[in-house]
């Protein structure tokens, strides 16, 4: 074999013309780019909830030292949490901290109410009685099955 077969030309400029290319994606990129303004401590934000998508009120704590972008906030549940800049907007809505958003230990004390079953429905032995409160028969065809 030649060296001349070895070289192949047609690789010779790929790596410019990939930096052509990221100049201009760069370029396109920086028309609508704008940098986000810096944020104070127990400034009123919103934050975006990764889990259902929703913004919600939070209160910034502190500028996260480790990383450029990111700001320690907390959340209506009092939860610490770090978000980076472009999931935090700016809010003119008060923020108020609670002490139990889902209202957990307000029935935690309480006993649950089971309504009582009727007669009606414990006419046979084969009735299960559940959580939901609703009536599960088994099936006719194991009416004669015995244990």
């Amino acid at each position: 074999m030649t060296n001349k077969l070895l070289n192949a030309k047609l690789f010779n400029n790929i790596r410019e013309k990939l930096v052509v290319r990221q100049e201009v994606q760069k370029a396109y990129y920086d028309r609508t780019a704008h940098p986000l303004s810096e944020l104070k401590p127990k400034e009123n934000v919103r934050i975006l909830n990764f889990k259902d998508k929703t913004w919600g009120p939070a209160q910034v704590v502190s500028k996260d030292q480790n990383f450029p972008r990111s700001y320690i906030v907390k959340d209506e549940a009092g939860k610490i949490l770090r978000r980076n800049r472009k999931h935090i907007r700016k809010s003119n809505t008060f923020f108020k901290e609670q002490s139990d958003p889902y209202g957990y230990f307000d029935d935690a004390f309480q006993s649950p109410n089971v309504p009582q079953t009727s007669s009606q429905n414990q006419g046979t032995h084969n009735t299960v009685q559940r959580t939901s409160n609703r009536i599960r028969r088994q099936p006719r065809y194991l009416n004669d099955y015995v244990t």
